[in-house]
């Protein structure tokens, strides 16, 4: 029936927490990058990092979406892959 297939769009909000929750999950169970051998493989930092991206991408124009300001610095700063003065970047 083609009316069951016909679904409301998800917000954009939504989909960036969605998104971020997923990866956040994921980072927990990736190695340290001090642990790698080489390169190619996906890292704790690297992860976080990628989240902190999408964070600043979400409270950006045009989605301006609350607080991802702030998750971004925690992404980045509360897991420890930003140096002490990046602070001033997400303010």
């Amino acid at each position: 029936n083609v009316v069951d297939v016909q679904l409301p769009q998800t917000s954009q909000e939504d989909v960036y927490k969605n998104v971020i929750q997923d990866m956040e999950r994921a980072a927990e169970g990736l190695p340290d990058a001090n642990t790698l051998k080489g390169g190619g493989h996906l890292s704790k930092s690297a992860a976080w990092g990628i989240i902190a991206r999408v964070c600043l991408n979400a409270a950006g124009y045009p989605n301006y979406v609350p607080g991802m300001y702030a998750k971004a610095y925690y992404s980045c700063k509360g897991k420890r892959i930003c140096k002490e003065g990046d602070r001033n970047r997400f303010s």
